[in-house]
């Protein structure tokens, strides 16, 4: 149920004032630390100010808003003394993860030997928060003994831990933390998991809180269950229909017990958003060009899709994107090419022929990958539907001999082998190896496809195939990975397959 049967913004105005911190010394501090202290602001909204950001009128200060001030205060004060739990589905660009890495930043300065533990998708974007959280810190004058992108360790002896959500990994060499602050909750395909292992630690902390922040995803993934643990799935509903039509505040707050809280924060909570005109915020997105409509649902009206959930983040799709323009392309031919063969380049090349039939309702798909240091990309795409298979064969077959790959895999399923031999045929100097899709060997594949565009090796065009299908790539409601209804996933699987080509799995990680 929602606290008070009512919004809190509305009752900011009777909340006592956020106060310092008290220090919780347990021994007497070097005069350097509590000097360094003592210069700090006495309020938390003070020490927000201290920070700037870069606005659409300039540099500003990180004033805090109705919501922020809330928010704050409840871990702050209200909570200070308990252990409790606080679950956050929001909008983007409400500042809430720069709001919780100054809140624990606050701690941290206040508080000897307090511990935070920070986690993301990956090691790369748990180390974005700690680039930005040091910068703030040189800024405020604040001293660190060790300073960088995994550990920020405190005079105090405070420590900012930064790492992968990955649950093999994510506790390792800690024994206890007071806040275990998780990013894009709705995108942790582990989430469970890594959640047994920080509450281990959180059992050794008195007062220790997690605090889980994201972007809704689909109604299967564990985050959904938490947040039904505290909000009906009809008062979810009910709640962001009313925030969207505006007959409720946008910044909305539930708990049942006190202490495990569950939170939906759209982005009009931010009065600059909300007071866009002439184009309104969402208007201004759509006309980007960078975000479809469905992505403006999900990521910033906060639309939780019924029964399916995105196998790939559409954080990482995003990031991926790069302005690649085709150099020629023809829909009677099927044929994208974005550059010419280029014999001192290194190819790899994957198809799926399953639908490439008169009969099928799916298309015959073929990608070409070229390598450059660790960076893959498409130099050629294949897709269509209409035609025998005899004429897609023989166009892969000329775009095969063209680009002259070290490896092509082929998809060799159903009508896949005789696609397989007849392309050994066209290009008898090629080599052509089968790679047949079950449902043991389809997770291996989508992992191979996620861990490149996490380590960011893989560069896609934007608006291409390639990022609609994994836009639509889903986990229905029997589990199974696959397009949604009325989506395509054959690029998809082609590029899969290029990917298997290239070996990929045996590519370093990105630092």
């Amino acid at each position: 149920m929602m606290l008070n049967g009512k919004s809190l913004v509305s009752s900011l105005g009777t909340l006592s004032p956020i106060v310092k911190v008290a220090h919780r010394h347990q021994k007497k501090l070097p005069p350097t630390v509590d000097a360094a202290i003592a210069a700090l602001p006495d309020t938390f909204p003070e020490f927000c100010k201290q920070v700037t950001l870069m606005t659409e009128g300039g540099l500003a200060p990180f004033s805090l808003v109705p919501w922020q001030l809330d928010f704050s205060s409840l871990i702050l004060e209200r909570l200070a003394n308990q252990k409790a739990s606080l679950s956050v589905m929001k909008s983007r660009q409400i500042g809430n993860t720069l709001l919780l890495l100054l809140i624990e930043l606050w701690l941290c300065a206040h508080c000897p030997r307090f511990k935070v533990l920070v986690l993301d998708r990956t090691e790369r974007d748990a180390h974005e928060h700690a680039r930005e959280l040091r910068i703030i810190i040189k800024q405020m004058g604040i001293e660190l003994v060790t300073d960088n992108l995994s550990l920020l360790q405190f005079d105090n002896g405070a420590q900012m831990i930064f790492r992968s959500a990955d649950p093999s990994t994510c506790g390792r060499g800690l024994r206890s933390v007071n806040i275990v602050h998780i990013e894009e909750q709705g995108h942790q395909p582990n989430l469970e998991e890594t959640l047994t292992v920080t509450d281990a630690l959180r059992n050794n902390a008195p007062n220790s809180k997690v605090i889980l922040v994201g972007t809704p995803n689909g109604k299967q993934m564990y985050y959904y269950s938490l947040l039904k643990s505290i909000i009906s799935e009809a008062e979810i509903t009910r709640t962001v229909e009313g925030i969207r039509a505006e007959t409720i505040e946008p910044y909305q707050q539930f708990t049942k017990n006190g202490v495990d809280f569950a939170f939906l924060i759209n982005w009009r909570a931010m009065p600059w958003l909300a007071e866009k005109k002439d184009p309104g915020f969402l208007e201004e997105k759509r006309r980007s060009g960078v975000i479809t409509e469905t992505g403006i649902l999900v990521e910033y009206e906060l639309e939780f899709s019924e029964s399916e959930s995105a196998v790939f983040s559409p954080v990482l799709v995003r990031s991926a994107e790069v302005d690649l323009e085709p150099i020629r392309q023809s829909p009677h031919t099927g044929e994208i090419w974005y550059e010419e063969p280029d014999q001192n380049v290194v190819y790899y090349v994957g198809g799926d022929p399953n639908g490439g039939s008169l009969t099928s309702g799916d298309a015959a798909a073929l990608v070409i990958l070229r390598q450059e240091g660790d960076i893959l990309s498409p130099a050629y795409i294949y897709r269509k539907k209409s035609g025998t298979s005899s004429a897609h064969v023989s166009r892969w077959a000329d775009a095969i001999q063209a680009f002259s790959p070290l490896e092509t895999r082929v998809e060799s399923n159903n009508t896949g082998l005789t696609w397989i031999e007849q392309l050994a045929a066209l290009c008898p100097s090629q080599s052509i190896e089968a790679s047949k899709t079950t449902e043991s060997t389809r997770p291996q594949l989508i992992t191979l496809l996620t861990l490149a565009l996490e380590r960011e090796h893989l560069k896609i065009p934007k608006d291409s195939h390639i990022s609609k299908e994994l836009l639509s790539f889903v986990v229905n409601a029997n589990g199974k990975p696959e397009a949604a209804q009325g989506a395509n996933d054959d690029v998809l699987f082609a590029l899969m397959h290029a990917l298997k080509a290239s070996g990929y799995k045996y590519f370093g990680s990105k630092k």
